[in-house]
């Protein structure tokens, strides 16, 4: 099976494999509401552990591991919930270990229950999903992370609407392309900015072309100077807490010529609409990906790059 055919399936199975996915975490003891926490990943992971950050209104933090390990007096007093898909990330480990040594709890948030990051932590939280058994570009396996991290916080989504949501992101995957040789710039505040890095990181991996996620405050101040007009900019709207900054920016980027979509979820509760937000971009950098022909999807077929990254991240 080819890397992007997987990817397709991967994003489909995630409307059954979700809600099995809840199943488990009930089973799952909650950590005691004294604890503070402290989400670390990196990639994807990142993504989910800022989610969690804004989820928990800034009780929890977020933090990348390597920072972490600079700076380990920002882990004190905190239990650690290191996410990780592989279990193997170095970062993650050497932060785990940091973290043992100055009292720290340590969870593993992992699909590998016998991995090094498993073996460093006290507690393990499995992420269980289907593979379609080839390497592809993160789906399942990003928002089963986000289902665990807001575990911990003892948020529970509605996921009865899956089906609706993969019909709408095929729907809406339609509207645009991703360009090429141009930046598809992702914004959106507050919980939207986690699901604008993960966006971003969809278009690296699936398209290799040119990507960023930026608050969408900030993106006025600065990344709008380079704006072109092959650029393509997408205003992440959650509904659970609608931002009118997007929506003005979306107007006057249109009048003005340049290329703007928004990405509306519908209205309800934060963590329902993190997780159909993270679909839809799936959708869209694997419907970018096909439209071209390909069969593959770009970081697969990079070797060159895909052994640099092994290297820096194991």
């Amino acid at each position: 099976m080819n890397s992007l055919e997987a990817m397709r399936q991967e994003i489909e199975f995630q409307v059954d494999d979700l809600r099995r996915y809840q199943l488990y975490l009930d089973t799952v003891e909650r950590p005691s509401h004294r604890e503070r926490p402290a989400f670390l990943g990196c990639g994807d992971s990142f993504a989910a552990a800022l989610a969690a950050q804004h989820i928990s209104n800034h009780q929890a933090i977020a933090l990348d591991p390597k920072e972490a390990a600079l700076n380990p007096a920002a882990l004190d007093g905190r239990r650690l919930f290191v996410v990780s898909v592989s279990g193997r990330t170095s970062a993650n480990i050497e932060a785990a270990r940091i973290g043992k040594r100055r009292g720290c709890g340590v969870t593993a948030i992992t699909a590998d229950p016998g991995s090094r990051l498993a073996e460093e932590a006290d507690e393990l939280i499995e992420l269980r999903f289907r593979s379609a058994g080839a390497l592809t570009s993160g789906t399942v396996s990003f928002t089963t992370s986000l289902l665990a991290c807001f575990h911990v916080l003892g948020v529970k989504p509605n996921l009865a609407t899956l089906g609706t949501v993969l019909r709408s992101a095929k729907n809406w995957s339609r509207s645009f392309l991703p360009p090429i040789r141009a930046t598809t710039f992702f914004l959106g505040s507050g919980l939207g900015y986690a699901l604008a890095l993960y966006g971003a990181a969809k278009i690296f991996e699936s398209l290799g072309a040119k990507s960023q996620a930026q608050h969408t405050e900030q993106f006025s101040h600065m990344e709008l100077f380079s704006l072109t007009a092959s650029d393509v900019v997408v205003i992440i709207d959650l509904g659970s807490a609608p931002d009118p900054t997007g929506n003005r920016l979306f107007s006057r980027l249109r009048e003005a010529g340049f290329k703007a979509f928004m990405l509306h979820s519908e209205k309800g509760e934060a963590s329902a609409a993190s997780v159909a937000t993270a679909i839809h971009l799936q959708t869209v950098a694997y419907r970018a990906a096909k439209s071209r022909g390909w069969g593959s999807i770009a970081f697969v077929r990079d070797k060159r790059r895909l052994r640099l990254s092994n290297y820096m991240i194991y």
